[in-house]
């Protein structure tokens, strides 16, 4: 099993780390200022680019580095928090704006 993290990345892009044995490799494919949401349903590694208003959702093969866009989340500005269903379809947004947190929940087709 692996897991993907930012944390400790000297060049800043997303990477996996094996579970069981602490392995690190990159994730080909990654592009700086991505950063790891969940893994879906096929096993690509779901990444959000935070733009203003938006998250920008991108999925990568953690096997090839083959990208696909995702779709567009929008969000009410502020710093952004996303989970997503494996299958993409059902979002859960949060985000903070001054010193309110606003939670957005659909079950609507991400914007492709």
């Amino acid at each position: 099993a692996w897991v993907a993290a930012t944390a400790s990345s000297p060049n800043g892009l997303p990477f996996l780390i094996e579970v069981a044995t602490g392995e690190e490799r990159p994730l080909d494919g990654a592009a700086p200022g991505e950063v790891p949401v969940r893994f879906d349903a096929k096993g690509r590694l779901v990444l959000m680019l935070e733009e203003p208003g938006l998250a920008v959702l991108t999925t990568v093969d953690p096997a090839t580095g083959r990208r696909a866009a995702a779709g567009k989340v929008p969000f009410a500005g502020g710093s952004v928090s996303l989970f997503l269903s494996k299958d993409l379809g059902t979002r859960v947004t949060s985000a903070w704006v001054g010193r309110s947190q606003i939670h957005l929940v659909t079950e609507l087709p991400l914007a492709r």
